[in-house]
């Protein structure tokens, strides 16, 4: 837990205030990352169905 608010520069309860626990930022972080690459995949599928 140090290491992660030292990385991110804020304190312990900033932390608390959003996620519950390590395994709730994981989740959060994962699904933040599916969603973001799905946005991805889908433009480039987009662009490459639009291709003669």
């Amino acid at each position: 837990m140090q290491n992660i608010v030292e990385y991110c520069q804020v304190n312990r309860n900033p932390f608390y205030y959003h996620f519950q626990d390590i395994p709730a930022l994981t989740e959060y972080s994962i699904q933040e990352w599916t969603e973001e690459n799905s946005k991805i995949i889908v433009n480039l599928e987009r662009r490459s169905n639009a291709l003669p």
